[in-house]
């Protein structure tokens, strides 16, 4: 199965661009796929992490250049306590530690903003950024069910 999740404040402009990306994604019911959208990322997350082949993780943040898509793979972990701060990398790790099973495979794909203001709606570049980065999830979404050994079950 392949994970989804999308993650900032909807009501901040650019910062909800996570959350509408992982439901525009649950709208297209892929196969072997589940999307989740949520306010932040929480330590109870890590139960449905362990369950996934490969997950994707979706957010902003601000940068030099409003609407710049970026992938990369989640750095190794720089401590294993819990916090009240929740990372990517650390609910890999949870799910590993608390599950016994963390993904394949995990991506974190970040769209550089510049409104994250209460109320802003998505700044110009990032709007304009939506369907590329649909496309470039897709296509991900699309590698990882090539991959080996990979479970298309989507019930959790």
């Amino acid at each position: 199965m392949i994970l989804i999740i999308g993650y900032g404040n909807s009501f901040c402009g650019d910062d909800g661009i996570g959350p509408c990306a992982a439901e525009l994604l649950a709208e297209r019911e892929l196969p072997g796929v589940q999307s989740i959208a949520t306010h932040q990322l929480t330590p109870e997350l890590a139960a449905v992490i362990s369950l996934a082949d490969t997950v994707i993780f979706i957010d902003a943040a601000y940068g030099p250049t409003p609407g710049e898509i970026i992938c990369r793979e989640p750095p190794p972990a720089v401590s294993s306590a819990f916090s009240h701060h929740v990372s990517a990398v650390t609910l890999l790790d949870s799910a590993e530690v608390l599950y016994g099973r963390r993904p394949q495979t995990a991506y974190m794909y970040t769209i550089t903003g510049g409104k994250f203001g209460l109320g802003d709606p998505f700044s110009r570049e990032v709007a304009s950024a939506l369907p590329g980065l649909l496309s470039q999830l897709k296509a991900r979404i699309d590698q990882c069910m090539s991959l080996p050994l990979l479970s298309t079950s989507s019930s959790i």
